[in-house]
């Protein structure tokens, strides 16, 4: 069984994130492995607690800080939000550090990167996650 093989099959395949339909096959979307991970991080991350009628508690925060002052003293409720939300929801990663980017191009467009890094606790294999953050001011 080769590596790629065997992560797949100890972190799971499912629904790929954003949902759509695979035009090769025709069927839904999948991920596997650690790409499965990293969709399901985005997920948490883009779904807003209380959005999911099913799963009220589902989600991150991170909308509650849309209007913010995109500004450095900040980061620490941004950290904090992302790390609660990923404790909470993805039990497959443990959060190592979380970088925030807003270069001056970043900041002119209302954006935000956050860099996430992780380690899957099953394989013990470290990654990071790039997920930019939309913000209304500037």
């Amino acid at each position: 069984m080769s590596p790629q093989t065997l992560q797949n099959n100890v972190l799971g395949t499912g629904w790929g994130y954003p949902f759509g339909i695979d035009p090769a096959t025709g069927s839904v979307y999948t991920s596997s492995g650690d790409n499965n991970v990293k969709d399901c991080m985005t997920q948490i991350l883009d779904v807003v607690t209380g959005e999911w009628r099913g799963r009220r508690r589902f989600g991150s925060n991170l909308l509650d800080l849309v209007f913010l002052i995109n500004d450095p003293a900040n980061d620490g409720i941004f950290r904090h939000y992302v790390i609660e939300a990923m404790e909470r929801w993805e039990p497959r990663i443990v959060v190592t550090a979380i970088q925030l980017n807003r270069n001056d191009e970043l900041r002119k467009a209302g954006i935000i990167e956050l860099y996430v890094e992780f380690y899957i606790v099953q394989t013990n294999t470290a990654d990071n996650l790039v997920y930019p953050y939309y913000v209304e001011s500037i």
